[in-house]
């Protein structure tokens, strides 16, 4: 009876880990592919690698709400560190390689931390996990030109720190220090990462720690963020503080209910995962002072997300620390085999059927409605996968035609001031100056006529001051088409990649 045990026991295992290999080798293979792609590959790429060339060559990307246009939103860590490692000259393709070598970097932190905590089986499956979210899109966002994984990254590696400061009897004080320069790494990385800061916080004034390690911790915070706030402010005329914090809920709507409805479907969608946290919670009620990091993590992040996920600009990938935060959990839960049996039979308050399981068991039990949890969310990311069509020699011929097309455009007239409306890869790499951003300047600020002068972009098309106007994936509002035609003619019309291989026409204009 016991080999026949063991035998099933390792068939399963055998199948979650074929499907795990599977899907990990359509992905890599899919990043391999898109890694080389020297073009745009969705339609904001070619604004994330403007701010960071524009950083890289000491230009602004920060201007106030009133002054007729938008550029960037986004906390800048991640366009700072394209640009400085990249150079003014930086690639879509580098650009693209930084995100996914920050993603790569978040499974491999996780299995050298715990493979000595757990054991290597269960450090492997953490790492293979959040390498696998079950979540429809999310693998597709978090490699882009984009700040999507470098936030996670440092939130990650900040409360590992965290952890282990926490749990080592003798640390120096340049560790609780460094804790607080990643934090604030946390948040220049992505407005979201200001989650981390709560989270040590409490995490320290449960544990009692010394207020001198507190206070450490905050003043190596504040000190980055003092830094470059100053640095930021100065060189964007004191925008950055403006566009990225105060002045953003204007042009930004959120709502209580789009929020509420995006998380539950998030922990339904991960449900073995969301149990296996609320049980280990559930743990932890007699002794609080027990809890963990991660468990005041995901406390935590519950009303966060009910804030920020209303946010209709917010993508799948403002779960992924929520994301990390479930895995750890859960595969700790499962670790602690004594503490998670003894504690489940102390909340259901009956010995049956759980005295039926042997500990062992009944951990591995867990770990198997776990695995099932990823395995059927292999699905989405097969489909996801699936309905991309991967850049092939007629997709680099085409974009390289329209590279071209522009280039010759841009030369003829250097430092060419240009309206965008998304898919803009191809005017940075020539070098044009763009000092807008189509999504949120017309899918967000436009609406927001209390916060937003629409008059002054009509005037300026109305004057030609553009001296190219191109469109996108997304057209442009009623009104402004209506000035384009009025006062525009189009020069050039090309197919090229507007999301994901999908083709469509883009049309460039000049001043009649």
């Amino acid at each position: 009876m016991l080999e026949y045990r063991k035998i099933i026991y390792w068939s399963i295992s055998l199948v979650f880990s074929l499907i795990f290999l599977v899907c990990i080798f359509y992905y890599l293979d899919y990043i391999s592919q898109i890694l080389r792609f020297s073009y745009d590959w969705e339609p904001t790429d070619g604004d994330h690698l403007n701010f960071a060339r524009r950083i890289a060559n000491g230009l602004p990307i920060y201007w106030p709400l009133n002054s007729g246009e938008i550029l960037s939103i986004y906390n800048p860590l991640y366009h700072g560190l394209v640009a400085i490692i990249g150079g003014k000259y930086v690639s879509l393709s580098f650009a693209r390689s930084i995100s996914f070598i920050l993603w790569a970097a978040i499974p491999v932190t996780v299995f050298l931390y715990y493979k000595k905590k757990w054991n290597y089986f269960l450090a492997i499956i953490a790492a293979v996990f959040i390498w696998l979210p079950p979540a429809q899109g999310m693998l597709l966002e978090v490699v882009q030109v984009s700040p999507n994984s470098t936030m996670p990254f440092f939130f990650l590696s900040t409360l590992l720190l965290l952890e282990s400061c926490t749990n080592s009897k003798r640390n120096y004080l340049w560790k609780w220090l460094f804790i607080g320069f990643l934090a604030a790494m946390t948040y220049l990385s992505k407005q979201q990462g200001v989650i981390v800061v709560p989270i040590i916080m409490f995490f320290l004034i449960i544990r009692k720690t010394n207020i001198r390690n507190i206070i450490t911790v905050l003043l190596g915070f504040t000190i980055v963020l003092g830094i470059s706030t100053f640095y930021l402010e100065s060189v964007n005329s004191g925008q950055f503080l403006n566009m990225t914090l105060f002045e953003l809920n204007k042009i930004l709507n959120s709502s209580y209910t789009h929020a509420f409805y995006r998380l539950v479907m998030f922990l339904i969608d991960n449900l073995a995962f969301t149990i296996c946290v609320l049980l280990s919670l559930f743990s932890i009620i007699s002794n609080y002072k027990k809890i963990s990091i991660w468990q005041i993590s995901f406390i935590l992040h519950v009303p966060f997300l009910l804030k920020i996920l209303g946010n209709a600009g917010g993508g799948i990938t403002y779960c992924l620390s929520l994301w990390i935060t479930m895995v750890l959990i859960s595969i700790d839960f499962v670790n602690s085999k004594e503490f998670s049996y003894l504690s489940l039979k102390s909340i259901f308050k009956i010995n049956w059927p759980i005295k039926y399981f042997k500990t062992s068991s009944f951990s591995k039990i867990i770990l198997f409605c776990l695995c099932v949890n990823i395995s059927l969310g292999t699905v989405s990311i097969y489909n996801d996968l699936d309905s991309i069509t991967p850049p092939s020699p007629k997709l680099n011929a085409l974009m390289e035609n329209y590279y071209h097309s522009i280039d010759s455009l841009i030369i003829s007239k250097p430092n060419s001031k240009v309206l965008t409306n998304r898919n803009i890869g191809m005017l940075v790499l020539a070098n044009a100056n763009i000092e807008n951003e189509g999504s949120t300047l017309f899918q967000y600020a436009w609406p927001s006529t209390n916060s937003f002068n629409r008059d002054l972009t009509l005037e300026s098309i109305r004057n030609k001051e553009y001296d190219l106007i191109t469109s996108g994936i997304q057209d442009y509002p009623e009104d402004v088409q209506k000035e384009i035609d009025a006062n525009y003619k189009v020069i050039l019309i090309n197919e090229v990649n507007l999301l994901y291989g999908n083709t469509g026409i883009l049309n460039t204009y000049t001043p009649k």
